[in-house]
């Protein structure tokens, strides 16, 4: 149940559900090889990779901080309880900033990826299912909240910026430019 991926050089990251986080060679496209896997505990639902770590948005079991230095055998490094359910996440300058369904958006330090701490978070309208970043704007998809942007310039203090409807549910968000592109998901 592949529900996410993050590329890194030649390896996919993939957040696949009860099966945790997958790891794949692209070098050859045509013949994708699985290096090595990490069954989490939750439901992996969003993955972001920054240097040598995956970081996993693991449904109710929060946030997973994955070494993947050894792709064929990753080991986990830390566990941030959200509070809620973990959907997506994004990390930027020492931070992640996860879509945390009811609990909005939150915010974590992982510049200590063994003692990750809560830094901030923000309530959002509707559910929080997917994140993106752009400098200092967060973009969420809020399911029946529409998108959502918030200010993280002090990530103690997040400010909500303003929100637009969309026609359906808001699933997920992507960020390029000065454009939000929200996979929407019309019930109509």
């Amino acid at each position: 149940a592949a529900r996410s991926v993050a590329v890194a050089g030649t390896l996919a990251y993939v957040a696949d559900g009860d099966a945790g986080l997958q790891i794949v060679d692209l070098r050859q496209p045509a013949s994708p090889v699985l290096m090595g896997a990490f069954d989490t505990p939750g439901y992996a639902g969003g993955v972001a990779v920054a240097g040598s770590l995956a970081y996993v948005a693991d449904g109710r079991a929060g946030l997973q901080i994955i070494d993947v230095r050894e792709p064929s055998e990753p080991v986990q490094v830390g566990v941030f309880d959200t509070g809620g359910d973990a959907r997506d996440v994004v990390v930027s300058g020492g931070l992640a900033y996860v879509a945390n369904r009811d609990g909005g958006l939150v915010i974590v330090d992982v510049g200590q990826p063994a003692q990750p701490v809560r830094r901030g978070g923000i309530d959002t309208a509707g559910e929080a299912l997917g994140v993106a970043i752009t400098g200092f704007r967060v973009v969420l998809s809020c399911y029946q909240g529409g998108l959502q942007v918030m200010d993280v310039a002090d990530p103690a203090n997040p400010v909500w910026l303003g929100g637009a409807d969309t026609p359906g549910l808001a699933m997920d968000v992507k960020v390029a430019g000065d454009y939000a592109y929200v996979a929407d998901d019309n019930i109509g």
